[in-house]
């Protein structure tokens, strides 16, 4: 059942960061599925334990906001 389990929640996230990606690249923002998930996996984590998932979208902005002034 634990197998089981793990591999239903690695396929949600990668659902999520499908999504994501999808989402950021609508808004005319190119982004890789890489760098997506390497921002979406720790901002889901950060947004885990902070109210209202304020501390993920805070994380996720300002890396998608560092990645695109380096442009």
């Amino acid at each position: 059942y634990l197998a089981g389990a793990l591999m239903l929640v690695a396929f949600a996230r990668f659902l999520m960061i499908c999504r994501w990606t999808l989402l950021i690249r609508g808004a005319g923002t190119p982004i890789r599925f890489k760098s997506a998930a390497w921002i979406f996996l720790p901002t889901s984590f950060v947004g885990g334990f902070m109210p209202a998932g304020l501390g993920g979208g805070v994380v996720a902005d300002w890396t998608l906001w560092r990645r695109a002034s380096e442009r």
